[in-house]
């Protein structure tokens, strides 16, 4: 009776795993969305953490579940395969084609730790990462977009979310004296603003 279960709810999780839609690396890491994750894939993952508790003791513990079930979620969703995938006899292996980020930020980082083809290779085969051919695509399209970049502004390189002709608000403080005095007061800052207008010294 349970195997019949969790036959039944593997055949769910599939069918929305095969209708959210696939995630398209654009030079970000950070733009997953909904629509990205099986909310039922999730969901049965948490469940599975920390049990049928519709909450944890406390915020820490929450937020630690939600990283660990989204990163097991993207792994089954990188290893996806779907019935055409399986029902094809002029192919021996099996590979997958849905991309995760997490997939690609482990690529990214284990060549640039260790510049290793072997260590990133291994890490595909056990689905932790995306391929090294596929890692050195990554990085070129990565610097095709810097070069783009620049080419729009002047040959000078900002980043996305700066915006040509609006003001950047940022706040620079470099004029520090005896700041690691024991009692912490009495040290000068002084912090411009805007990159324009000099705001007063302060003492504390």
């Amino acid at each position: 009776m349970d195997v019949k279960c969790l036959f039944t709810a593997a055949s769910i999780l599939r069918k929305a795993i095969s209708k959210c839609s696939p995630w398209i690396f654009s030079c970000s890491l950070t733009d997953v969305q909904q629509e990205h994750i099986p909310t039922p894939l999730y969901s049965f993952y948490r469940w599975v953490i920390q049990g049928p508790q519709a909450a944890l003791s406390n915020e820490a513990k929450s937020t630690a579940v939600n990283r660990n079930a989204v990163s097991l979620v993207q792994t089954t969703v990188s290893m996806f395969l779907s019935k055409h995938q399986i029902s094809r006899k002029n192919t021996q292996s099996l590979l997958a084609v849905r991309e995760t980020p997490q997939q690609l930020a482990v690529g990214l980082t284990i060549r640039k730790g260790t510049r290793s083809k072997k260590i990133v290779n291994i890490l595909h085969g056990l689905g932790m990462s995306i391929e090294y051919n596929r890692v050195l695509r990554i990085e070129s399209q990565m610097a095709n977009s810097v070069v783009q970049r620049m080419l729009e502004s002047d040959n000078i390189y900002l980043p996305p979310d700066i915006i040509q002709g609006r003001f950047v608000f940022f706040a620079v403080d470099n004029v520090d004296f005896a700041e690691d005095t024991p009692d912490g007061k009495h040290t000068l800052h002084g912090t411009y603003r805007n990159g324009y207008l000099p705001a007063m010294s302060t003492w504390r």
